[in-house]
């Protein structure tokens, strides 16, 4: 297509004007309700000075970003080549046109690599770095490198991956991004998670989150969310992990961010095999499988066919385990075979190679065959694998049963014993306030006055005595999050400190009232008491407040 545009009378901004030319004709062929929004926005702005020239490329990556998080890739990937051709070619060297191409780049990779062609990805990327070579660029160079990262992360290569974390994190804190510096420490939790230390995995997402604004970015807030939803179901902590996950993907559904709610199916599904409900799991992994493929996001459509596997696995339907899993394999190697047809029609037009069209047949059926064999190869090791597991499953399915009960029981015991401590906790605490009123309003002689507040303090004392065992947990698991709190308001209450606790982990004012023995009404004042100790309005975000700390 050639592309012509309307210029300023100068010419200044014909690049600029060439772009939102094309944009316009690509919402103008969307009838969805992005397509007519973006075209009002575009159809009111013409390059015509620097603040409308800025308007212009500000809309475009709006619209390109909006595309990637409703699961459009394809078409995002169509606007931005476009776009891209428009830049390339103009050969400008001006700041507005270099900034907005290498946006484009960064846009064009992640649309690749999410999509399951990360080598193209990071092509884009590579060209995006030649770009980003002054330090103005230095907030794109970093986003350039953490999505680098990225692609030696999923490629197993963690050492890599962790230095261009390390690189992008160092700029990104010098200049204060927090967003991006809550991206890097999202993706080297997930990295020492992989790598076996979730310790430190746990602590590095925490970390992270005091730099995410859930009301700014809530897809990143909440991706964290099904991280650690993920965390605690493999530390078998499954009523915290529903509460992070449940939370989640709540809210990944109000913003319709397309692949947080596919992750957040999936790790659901995770967690319903660890309470030991495959249906539900099977449930769960379905929809993630059925969204990632309607939105062509490939890669978590693998992910989507490996977790459907597993609940497959935990009815003990076998089989159809095996098939899944087969499948998986074919298309990690239907996805290899398109990025190299992609990737070798690319670097013939770039290097101009003009090689024939039967040495272009020749290569890509070389390719192909060797792609063949591969799969080959990898099949039957899989098939090896899974009946060897198939095997040695069935020979100990008895102790493992046996394991599994005997720990389902113990979390059960531990959680129930747990609760009733909070139960007898609060119940003694009650008792002792209403003790307190009636010996102020009493007219007992000095004796039994004297008696009745040696059996309160006693009480007071049995009190203090029962283990709260909630609080330690939480002081175990968060404790940075204890620790500011502490740090900020030194004269809360212990009570008060618990109910930090709950809200933090963003349980209901009902589940509250459940847990503590206590009545709603109750716990909604003293809701409302923290509320004051912690200098906020009544309108303010009690719950957001304390994510933040």
């Amino acid at each position: 297509m050639v592309l012509t545009a309307a210029c300023g009378s100068d010419g200044r901004y014909a690049d600029e004007n060439a772009v939102r030319d094309y944009a316009s004709d690509f919402v103008a062929r969307d009838t969805t309700e992005t397509g007519r929004r973006f075209a009002a926005k575009l159809g009111d702005v013409v390059a015509e000075d620097d603040a409308t020239a800025d308007s212009v490329y500000r809309y475009v990556h709006m619209l390109a970003r909006e595309l990637l998080s409703s699961g459009r890739h394809m078409d995002a990937i169509e606007l931005l080549s476009g776009v891209e051709d428009i830049l390339a070619r103009s050969g400008s060297d001006e700041l507005r046109d270099r900034r907005m191409l290498i946006v484009t780049y960064v846009c064009l990779g992640a649309a690749h690599a999410e999509t399951g062609m990360p080598g193209i990805g990071l092509d884009y990327y590579s060209r995006g770095l030649d770009l980003a070579r002054d330090t103005i660029f230095d907030d794109r160079k970093a986003m350039l490198l953490n999505n680098i990262a990225v692609l030696y992360h999923t490629s197993g290569h963690f050492d890599k991956a962790e230095q261009y974390y390390r690189r992008a994190l160092d700029i990104n804190l010098r200049r204060h991004c927090n967003d991006e510096i809550y991206l890097n420490y999202s993706n080297l939790a997930e990295l020492y998670h992989q790598s076996g230390d979730n310790k430190k995995a746990l602590d590095t997402s925490l970390r992270g989150m005091q730099y995410a604004d859930a009301s700014r970015n809530p897809q990143y807030f909440y991706t964290s969310h099904i991280f650690l939803g993920g965390l605690y179901t493999e530390r078998g902590q499954l009523d915290i992990a529903s509460s992070y996950l449940e939370n989640a993907l709540a809210n990944m559904r109000r913003i319709n961010f397309v692949p947080g709610i596919i992750e957040a199916y999936q790790a659901y599904s995770e967690c319903f095999i660890a309470k030991g409900m495959p249906d539900s799991a099977v449930i769960y992994a379905r929809r993630a499988l059925d969204l990632s493929r309607s939105s062509d996001l490939h890669p978590s459509e693998n992910r989507s066919l490996k977790a459907l596997a597993h609940s497959y696995a935990a009815e003990d339907r076998d089989r159809e385990a095996v098939e899944l899993l087969m499948r998986s394999v074919e298309l990690d190697d239907s996805l290899r075979n398109c990025e190299n047809r992609q990737r070798l029609v690319e670097w013939e037009t770039r290097a101009s190679l003009g090689q024939t069209a039967a040495t272009s047949s020749a290569v890509s059926s070389t390719v192909g065959i060797i792609a063949i064999i591969v799969a080959a190869l990898l099949l039957v090791a899989l098939v090896a694998i899974l009946l060897i597991y198939r095997r040695r499953r069935h020979a100990s399915e008895a102790e493992i049963q046996r394991l599994a009960d005997t720990a389902d029981g113990l979390r059960r015991r531990l959680m129930a014993e747990s609760l009733d401590r909070i139960k007898t906790r609060e119940g003694l605490t009650g008792v002792c306030e209403e003790m307190r009123e009636v010996l102020a309003d009493s007219t007992f002689k000095s004796d039994q006055g004297v008696r009745a507040r040696h059996l309160l303090a006693k009480l007071n004392g049995i009190a203090e005595g029962v283990t709260d065992e909630f609080t330690l947990s939480m002081g175990e698991v968060h404790p940075d999050f204890y620790r500011a709190l502490e740090e900020r308001f030194p004269t809360l209450t212990l009570r008060d400190r618990r109910l930090c606790g709950f809200l933090y982990l963003g349980m209901s004012t009902r589940e509250i009232a459940a847990h503590t023995g206590r009545e709603v009404r109750s716990v909604e004042s003293a809701r409302n008491r923290l509320r004051k100790k912690l200098g906020l309005d009544l309108n303010a975000d009690l719950e957001d407040f304390l994510r933040k700390l």
